[in-house]
C-alpha cells in the first residue's frame, strides 16, 4: 500500500510541475512579445555568422522586419550570459519548418519548431516554441 501511495505522489508531482513550468513558460513568452522578443534557439548549418557556431546557442532574440538580433542567454531566461557576443541574422528568406528530434535531445526539447532562415551567404536554423513559430515568423518576414 505504501508502494501505491509513493507512486501516486510521484505522479502528481510531476504532472503539477510540468503544469507550473508551462505556466511560467507562456507568460514569460507574452511578456516578451509585447516588446517583439522571444525566447529562442539558433545555430549556423552553413556559411558564417558572427557570433553564431554549428552548435545550438539558446538566448533571446529581439525581432525586427527582415532582422533577428539574438543574444545568449542564462537557462531558464534568467538574463544574458555574462560575456555573451550578440549576433544579427539578416532575414533573406525563410525555407521551411520542421519539428526537432529526439536525435538533438541533449541541445534542444523534441517537438519544437525549426525554421530555416537564409541570411546572406549562410543558413541558419531558428528554434521557436511551436505556439509562436507563426507569430514569430510573421514579425522577421518583410
Amino acid at each position: 500500500m505504501d508502494v501505491v501511495v509513493w507512486l501516486a505522489g510521484m505522479v502528481v508531482s510531476v504532472v503539477g510541475s510540468a503544469v507550473v513550468i508551462r505556466l511560467v513558460q507562456k507568460r514569460r513568452a507574452a511578456r516578451l512579445a509585447v516588446v517583439d522578443r522571444v525566447e529562442c534557439a539558433l545555430r549556423v548549418t552553413s556559411g558564417q555568422v558572427a557570433g553564431l557556431k554549428g552548435t545550438w546557442h539558446h538566448g533571446t532574440a529581439t525581432l525586427s522586419p527582415g532582422r533577428i538580433d539574438f543574444v545568449r542567454g542564462l537557462p531558464g531566461g534568467r538574463g544574458v550570459r555574462p560575456g555573451a557576443v550578440p549576433a544579427a541574422v539578416q532575414v533573406d528568406e525563410i525555407d521551411g519548418r520542421r519539428l526537432s528530434t529526439w536525435r538533438e535531445w541533449r541541445s534542444v526539447a523534441p517537438g519544437m519548431s525549426v525554421l530555416s532562415v537564409r541570411s546572406g551567404a549562410a543558413t541558419v536554423e531558428w528554434l521557436v516554441v511551436p505556439q509562436q513559430a507563426s507569430w514569430a515568423r510573421g514579425r522577421v518576414e518583410r
